[in-house]
């Protein structure tokens, strides 16, 4: 065979690996983890992809983000298979077979390592960790966002080699579309820089000579390059940072103070290596640890962590590969590292799904370094036998994960199995056995959640739902008096708290919540009708019917609000007559 067609044989082999791991994935269904808002529940994604639709994709901040790509993406899979889950699936998984082969194209292209490029994409393509940003068909943004950021990166590695207007005007929009799939691309510039230093060579050493075979330049003019990359960026994190304010997203900055987020920043960056070296219990949610981590943990974390990028550093002249990989890893997780904290978690598996990249690079050229001190046969056939005995495991534990996506009760189940105090697992995995008729079980599940979490207040709704699915009325209202301590001004529970009053005939225990709800929001739809039930039971019908008609005007697509409306109307006219 000629040498020239051995690299298309191993992207082959590699879409081969990646689809033999990932086959099962065809199997999962939707899960209710944002997948029910992303696209179950999404009108806009059922309507296909038409204008309005594609309108409301660009003009829409919607989970907090501004993501239009990732909802074409989505109007594109309705359009082909409707709402049957393999479809979207599939396409997550084309999307990560694509990053693959795009992957081992840019390192191979940038260091001519074919071996060493082909076992960075081989990892990349198995590492169980990454499981969720494929198998989450809300995790879309991940894969796709990939997608622009390893093309973009390809052209820039073409541009070096030849720099012209029109390669770097497609690299800058290449790189515009991947942040309109997920704003973590904002981390891209920075990469480039650490591309420029190696494999690439392009940064002049210290004496001012060319350190490589390309025009060498001062770091300041390669930053000056990339002027228009840091431009992108820096919308892109005002854009991000305004929605996800504006979704309420980063509220949590307030629950957790900076030292609590610093804290479990430095450590999380160990959790993250320790989990890409020995990928066991890994699961869909880590609750944040708040302020409960010891401090010779974080103290240890801090100074390993100082101390590992020093090293790094001083290693640039003699190790270079080990500099870009660890620099790598550590800035594309500073978006999501929590120091912005986003959501409750601790740390996320999808979120190395980039970052990998630059640990798998220091493991794979340290590995190839250290080879070729010992270059006999039987040593290079040791290495190839652990090389693959390492992927074999790796994609034996992502086809038994992907196993887990397959539904609700599959998924969160494993969650509670691996992560103690996991209280949101245990909330949508009461959820999901709500859904099957499994209420006891449920309920179990939602006090397990309350006991983990008091403050969490969705566990306490949901176990309030089905308390009254059960008949459980008091239980139901012990339940909303408690969470109403945690939120004391909340409209709609003091509204369904006077509605269970209601429904005991407790006219004066109703009327204090009503009367409050409505001070607190005077345009509450569910608090006016519920009023105007109390008026009613009362025979206070003139009143009855005034905030019963104030209700049908909030809410008129209510068709319950306007029944009670018309019969208080028939009462007030055959009391007249």
């Amino acid at each position: 065979m000629r040498l020239s067609k051995i690299p298309y044989l191993i992207a082959l082999l590699l879409v081969v690996l990646t689809y033999v791991c990932y086959q099962n994935v065809s199997e999962c269904g939707f899960v209710h983890f944002d997948d029910d808002v992303y696209v179950i529940n999404n009108p806009h994604i059922q309507g296909g992809f038409r204008m309005p639709h594609i309108h409301w994709a660009f003009t829409n901040i919607s989970m907090a983000m501004w993501q239009p790509m990732v909802w074409l993406s989505y109007m594109i899979d309705f359009q082909l298979n409707g709402l049957d889950p393999a479809g979207f699936h599939q396409t997550n998984l084309l999307l990560h077979i694509a990053n693959v082969v795009l992957l081992f194209a840019l390192l191979f292209r940038a260091t001519r390592a074919m071996w060493s490029s082909s076992l960075v994409a081989a990892l990349f393509a198995v590492h169980p960790q990454h499981v969720e940003s494929v198998a989450w068909i809300a995790e879309r943004k991940d894969v796709l966002s990939t997608l622009f950021w390893f093309s973009a990166t390809l052209v820039y590695v073409w541009y070096t080699s030849s720099p012209t207007r029109l390669r770097y005007l497609l690299l800058t929009v290449l790189y515009a579309i991947g942040l309109m799939a997920k704003s973590m691309l904002v981390t891209l510039p920075l990469t480039l820089l650490l591309l420029d230093l190696w494999p690439l060579r392009r940064l002049q050493a210290g004496n001012g000579e060319p350190d490589g075979k390309l025009e060498a330049r001062p770091l300041i003019h390669l930053i000056w390059e990339k002027t228009p990359l840091f431009v992108l960026a820096a919308v892109s994190c005002v854009i991000t940072y305004l929605a996800q304010k504006s979704g309420g997203a980063v509220d949590t900055e307030w629950i957790y103070p900076l030292g609590v987020r610093i804290a479990n920043a430095v450590v999380s960056y160990w959790v993250y290596i320790q989990k890409t070296l020995w990928p066991v219990g890994l699961a869909c949610f880590y609750p944040h640890p708040r302020d409960s981590l010891p401090e010779w943990k974080v103290v240890l974390s801090t100074f390993m962590l100082v101390l590992a990028t020093y090293a790094a550093i001083r290693a640039r002249h003699k190790y270079p590969y080990l500099t870009v990989g660890w620099l790598w890893f550590l800035i594309t997780l500073v978006p999501v590292i929590g120091l912005v904290q986003i959501g409750m978690q601790a740390l996320a598996d999808r979120y190395t799904y980039v970052p990998h990249i630059g640990l798998f690079i220091v493991f794979v050229w340290g590995a190839r370094d250290l080879l070729t001190h010992r270059i006999g046969l039987a040593a290079r056939v040791a290495a190839g036998i652990a090389a693959a005995g390492i992927l074999i495991a790796l994609g034996l534990i992502t086809h038994r994960q992907v196993g887990y996506w397959r539904n609700d009760i599959t998924l969160f189940s494993h969650a509670v199995e691996v992560v103690p105090g996991n209280f949101l697992a245990h909330d949508i995995l009461g959820t999901a056995l709500s859904h099957r008729g499994d209420v006891s079980a449920a309920i179990a599940h939602y006090r397990k959640a309350i006991q983990i979490e008091p403050d969490y207040l969705l566990a306490r709704r949901n176990l309030m739902s089905v308390l009254i699915q059960k008949g459980k009325l008091l239980e139901a209202i012990e339940c909303l008096k408690e969470a109403l301590k945690i939120l004391p001004n909340d409209p709609d529970m003091l509204t369904q708290l006077a509605i269970l009053y209601l429904q005991q005939s407790k006219l004066d225990a109703a009327e204090e919540p009503l009367k409050k709800a409505l001070r607190i929001s005077p345009n509450h739809a569910g608090a006016h009708h519920a009023y105007g039930v109390l008026l009613a039971e009362r025979r206070r019908i003139e009143e009855a019917i005034s905030h019963f008609a104030r209700a049908v005007r909030l809410a008129p697509g209510n068709m319950s609000y306007r029944k009670d409306l018309e019969q208080a109307q028939r009462i007030k006219e055959a009391s007249t007559n």
